[in-house]
């Protein structure tokens, strides 16, 4: 990456501090990136739609979709809102480039979630297990159980 281009993303990039069970705010097209801590993504049931370790991009949302961002434990966000990625673009087309990079690695992680759901519990739960050791050693077993479509108690039980 360019330094000028790292410059003025420097200029517009906002990092923020946020405590556990904390929402963080978003607006439609703004890119977070976890810096550390854990992130799930919600629905209007609480059902969990994402696991946001560090390291991991989520999208800003409309606020009447819906879903939220929760932080699960005390953490950092670093975050690109619309008008500063229109800057950067604005100066530095190949920026382009990186943002469509960002959206295919988002889009095909969402892709696991579904794929995962297509198949039975047992085996969501096989496969869950050996593709994301980092979050079973980190969530409770009722937050994996919701992310993958299943009871929790009879999560527990397989």
């Amino acid at each position: 990456m360019a330094p000028a281009l790292r410059l003025t993303i420097a200029e517009v990039l906002a990092i923020r501090h946020f405590r556990e069970d904390r929402a963080i705010s978003s607006a439609l097209g703004d890119v977070h990136f976890v810096l550390s801590g854990f992130v799930i993504k919600t629905d209007e049931d609480d059902s969990i739609l994402e696991f946001l370790p560090e390291g991991e991009f989520m999208f800003g949302t409309a606020h009447n979709d819906g879903t939220g961002f929760i932080c699960k434990t005390d953490s950092t966000i670093a975050t690109l809102n619309q008008d500063g990625i229109l800057a950067i673009l604005k100066e530095h087309v190949i920026f382009q480039l990186y943002m469509n990079i960002i959206v295919h690695t988002v889009l095909a992680k969402r892709q696991i979630r579904s794929k995962l759901l297509a198949k039975p519990v047992r085996q969501r739960k096989e496969l869950f297990y050996r593709m994301f050791p980092e979050v079973v050693q980190r969530r409770p077993m009722y937050e994996i159980a919701s992310y993958l479509g299943s009871n929790p108690n009879y999560f527990g039980s397989i």
